[in-house]
């Protein structure tokens, strides 16, 4: 069998009690019904070699394998050879939490110990893990006897869980390219290509990071919209967003992938994604500075207001000019509009590099958390620490660029993946050296 009719027999295995529509499993295996009707001749001349199993086809039903629980075990086992993966632990819980937040129906310890050739107690220790990781999403790991296990929550919540899979590994990267091997790399290819030419046409400048999210997040979305299930947006968010340029290039960017996916993108789901796009970080490109910090405060008075205090107060508390520092009031009206999107619309931020900023930048840290504070009951936000960590990095490359000097000037060029505070520290730092 090919890799996509291993797929269809697990699918099978995994829910031998109940009876599977062929429209359904298509979409599990994003490939035609024809497809599927084809290789279930495959898989049937499989199962015959390697037990007494049958699979059972009835109309308007759908179909199901007939087989006793020693042939199940037995052809788990056969298809675990055949691909032979070695399930790490953490590989383990990412494919579990995985199955969970994509299954439609209920799955089985049982069925998860028959997938992973381990005992039931390895199984319910990962579940525990991944229970406690949904919490704080507002998610709610449910097991009823004889039914299964079931993530109960709102789909927007799921989503944010699935792109979030880096909490249970602690890697970024390894669980990205989790997620991506989740679909075929034509598709994952196709919308980064889409999202490379909709940044070319509106010179828009994410960084490498925000690149990578907006991939994953649209590739989630498509994946979930396929499974039938939608994602609930309010009245309030549609009419707030329908106006915003970042909606009209999503719903461009969108409309680009619909021949490629053979969807089409209703209006929430467009919603959906304008918010990730507006809360997305941006690279500051010094060159464009006017044009970009023109739109960045135009119709947005907080903004400016936030910056003008923030910088302030950093100037009082430590006795350093800031306010004198044209690059740092730049680099904070960029980051903080993004930051500003994110509060507005429930967006979670992520700081890879947060516990790295307190341990290198403690002094610094500790005065931004202070005025931070006063900000927050001033404008009556809630900006988190890891919001906090960024802007510390801001304040710092600005330490570097007021005690700088200029002589002896060498060339470089500096590529950064990280950000703007980021990128201006490295640059700063070098400009001194």
């Amino acid at each position: 069998m090919n890799a996509r009719q291993q797929e269809i027999l697990h699918i099978l295995l995994t829910q031998t009690d109940q009876h599977l529509l062929v429209q359904d499993i298509a979409e599990r295996v994003d490939c035609s019904e024809k497809t599927i009707r084809n290789d279930f001749k495959a898989i049937e001349e499989y199962i015959k070699q390697h037990s007494n199993a049958s699979l059972i086809r009835k109309p308007g039903l759908g179909v199901y394998l007939e087989i006793e629980e020693r042939d199940k075990t037995a052809l788990f086992k056969q298809l675990h050879l055949a691909n032979n993966p070695v399930y790490e632990s953490n590989e383990r819980v990412l494919q579990i939490a995985y199955q969970l937040l994509m299954s439609v129906k209920p799955v089985t310890v049982q069925d998860f110990a028959l997938q992973y050739f381990v005992n039931k107690a390895v199984i319910k220790k990962d579940l525990d893990k991944i229970d406690e990781w949904l919490k704080d999403m507002d998610l709610t790991l449910i097991s009823k006897q004889r039914v299964g296990l079931t993530i109960i929550g709102a789909e927007k919540n799921k989503r944010t869980a699935l792109s979030r899979f880096y909490q249970l590994t602690n890697n970024m990267t390894s669980s990205n390219q989790f997620i991506k091997e989740q679909f075929s790399s034509h598709k994952a290819e196709a919308v980064k290509i889409e999202l490379k030419e909709l940044q070319n046409r509106h010179s828009l400048y994410f960084t490498d990071e925000t690149v990578e999210s907006l991939i994953i997040h649209t590739l989630l979305m498509i994946k979930r919209i396929k499974l039938k299930q939608p994602v609930s947006i309010s009245e309030k968010e549609k009419s707030l967003l329908r106006d915003k340029k970042e909606y009209e290039w999503t719903s461009e960017f969108l409309k680009r992938l619909e021949p490629v996916f053979s969807m089409h993108f209703p209006e929430e789901e467009i919603t959906y994604l304008a918010l990730h796009i507006l809360g997305g970080k941006i690279r500051y490109q010094q060159r464009n500075e006017t044009d970009k910090l023109t739109g960045f405060t135009e119709n947005n008075p907080m903004l400016l207001m936030l910056v003008h205090l923030l910088v302030n107060r950093m100037t009082e508390l430590n006795m350093i000019e800031f306010t004198k520092d044209q690059t740092l009031l730049n680099g904070l009206k960029v980051h903080l509009y993004t930051t500003l999107n994110r509060l507005n619309y429930g967006l979670s931020v992520t700081n890879p590099m947060l516990d790295d900023i307190k341990k290198m930048y403690p002094y610094m840290f500790d005065m931004v958390i202070n005025v931070l504070e006063e900000i927050n009951q001033s404008f009556a936000l809630s900006i988190p620490e890891e919001e906090a960590a960024y802007v510390t990095l801001h304040f710092q490359a600005s330490i570097e660029r007021l005690k700088s000097t200029r002589e002896n000037k060498k060339n470089a060029v500096i590529v950064c993946h990280m950000g703007i505070g980021t990128s201006q520290l490295l640059k700063t730092k070098i400009d001194r050296k």
